[in-house]
């Protein structure tokens, strides 16, 4: 019955969808939000594709993904590439859920 119970365990872990948020530098204003989001989020793939601002100042957005698949994953290169073409860079990607506006660590922020 312990076996039993790992194994449920070990592949519902196995089964999530990837779940990854994306900073990306370019981004200053909703124009800018509602271009990547419409570069990027495919309801195909996603079940989540949130994208946000984070500060304007130093033109900084964030995309949340999470796939409505559990075998497909985020690409990575893609999404960086498809961020290129529309005049965007992609900084750099991370499991879980997306950083509220605001609330960016200190040692990130520009004095």
């Amino acid at each position: 019955m312990k076996y039993l119970i790992l194994l449920c365990a070990i592949l519902g872990f196995m089964a999530q969808a990837d779940d990854k948020t994306c900073t990306v530098k370019g981004m200053h204003c909703q124009g800018c939000s509602e271009a990547v989001q419409g570069k990027l989020c495919d309801e195909a793939k996603y079940s989540t594709c949130d994208v946000k601002i984070l500060d304007e100042k130093r033109e900084i957005g964030q995309v949340h993904f999470v796939t409505k698949d559990a075998a497909a994953q985020v690409d990575e290169k893609a999404v960086g590439t498809i961020l290129a073409d529309a005049g965007y860079t992609l900084d750099k990607c991370g499991k879980g859920p997306a950083v509220k506006p605001g609330a960016m660590k200190a040692k990130d922020k520009k004095i």
